[in-house]
């Protein structure tokens, strides 16, 4: 059976890790998480010593280009996209979002960066199990075995 992992902003979120048929649930807290959505803060991210760099998009812009995917690639950054930032938005702002994400992912799959989708849930009513999450890898472009493995697969150093 695949073991699926997830990371949450709050301790709440983790008593439901195994009814949402998680492996582990990793704390953001636990880790060096830079927030993107800004060129300036990609690159500061990517260039300083971080574990994860979280939606390197914003509804605004594609704040992602090859130069930061390549430079997060040597420094071993793993690319998440998260399903919370797409839930708080509305409308139309949630469509340039996903179309964003989109193309950051196409991007990060030509450069091979490791990507991760999470649902980075602020409380125990924000966590989702883990097929919505692979539902969202399809969304953004992966196939389902590529989906599959950036929900159940954890990059050294994240555990």
């Amino acid at each position: 059976m695949r073991k699926y992992y997830d990371i949450v902003q709050c301790e709440e979120a983790r008593k439901h890790e195994k009814k949402l048929g998680f492996e582990k649930m990793l704390l953001a807290s636990e880790l060096r998480l830079k927030k993107g959505g800004s060129l300036e803060a990609n690159r500061k991210a990517v260039r300083t010593k971080t574990d994860v760099l979280l939606d390197p998009v914003s509804p605004t812009g594609l704040f992602f280009d090859t130069a930061v995917a390549q430079v997060a690639k040597d420094n071993n950054v793993v690319i998440a996209f998260s399903l919370n930032s797409l839930l708080s938005l509305k409308g139309v702002q949630r469509v340039k979002m996903l179309a964003n994400m989109q193309k950051a992912l196409g991007i990060c799959l030509k450069m091979k960066n490791e990507v991760m989708v999470i649902s980075h849930a602020e409380d125990e009513y924000g966590a989702r199990d883990a097929l919505s999450l692979v539902g969202l890898g399809v969304l953004l472009g992966l196939s389902k075995p590529q989906a599959l493995w950036v929900v159940s697969n954890v990059y050294e150093g994240l555990v």
